[in-house]
């Protein structure tokens, strides 16, 4: 699964502000600031940083960065110096939804700011640039409207720009990126097609502390060659009751994932 960029917008805060001491240390992985911040020390290192760029002769003192901006010379002449580029626009009718569409693939990332609720103008962005390499970014200012935006036509935006000022918002936007970022499996179908024997190896029993319906159990294998999910003792043999507590595995596999719940997946 592609992972989702998450920005925080710290354009009109001070380094020493306590929000963004609490957003160093959260899952952010990119950071949206003003040129007069740039090449401080005290900004993080693990974050990517966006400058917001107004004036063209700005882009002389910045490295290493994207540049952020409305205007699309600016962001031609640093796509000439070679920094990723990404274009904003705030969004209020149908001729600003048509100028993104005309423009912004020719960019790294398309950044746009909606006044309205309704999410239609985003789908229309999605169904727009899904086959484009740019990435597309939309503000949101609350973690349900970042749900949201990551579930719009089950795809979602390809990330959110995050506004808030609220403390506990921040700490549960930083729980939503971890969940987001989450590794999803697509099982598919296996056919049997011939059994080799390989050898005792160690025979490795493990017991649930609930119990497993048919067709749920546990992702044996590898993550270099796949895994196979085997079901609980939950079918009848003529010689043994059942245990719909407990899966077998041969030896050389790991648990990559439990299946306890259709159709949620937990982590084990």
């Amino acid at each position: 699964m592609k992972k989702r960029e998450v920005w925080f917008d710290a354009r009109d805060l001070e380094l020493d502000n306590n929000i963004l001491s609490l957003v160093f240390e959260k899952n952010f992985d990119h950071l949206l600031i003003r040129p007069e911040l740039y090449k401080k020390e005290i900004l993080p290192k693990r974050m990517s940083i966006a400058v917001h760029v107004e004036k063209i002769e700005q882009l002389d003192e910045l490295e290493d960065v994207i540049i952020f901006s409305e205007n699309e010379e600016i962001l031609r002449e640093a796509k000439e110096k070679g920094l990723p580029s990404a274009l904003f626009k705030v969004i209020t009718n149908k001729d600003d939804l048509e100028y993104v569409y005309k423009n912004g693939a020719f960019y790294d990332y398309v950044c746009v700011l909606f006044y309205e609720t309704t999410n239609i103008p985003l789908e229309l962005l999605i169904a727009a640039f899904q086959k484009k390499n740019c990435v597309l970014m939309k503000f949101v200012n609350n973690v349900q409207d970042a749900e949201i935006v990551f579930g719009v036509m089950e795809k979602g935006s390809d990330g959110i720009i995050f506004t808030s000022r609220e403390m506990m918002e921040i700490e549960e936007m930083s729980k939503l990126i971890e969940k987001a970022n989450q590794v999803q499996l697509n099982l598919e179908t296996g056919k049997v097609v011939d059994i080799k024997h390989i050898g005792m190896g160690c025979r490795v029993c493990v017991d649930t502390t609930s119990i497993l319906d048919k067709n749920e159990g546990m992702l044996i294998g590898s993550t270099s060659t796949g895994g196979i999910l085997i079901s609980s003792e939950t079918h009848h043999l003529p010689y043994m009751e059942l245990r719909p507590f407990r899966v077998n595995a041969g030896g050389s596999s790991f648990i990559y994932m439990v299946f306890l719940m259709k159709p949620y997946i937990y982590q084990n």
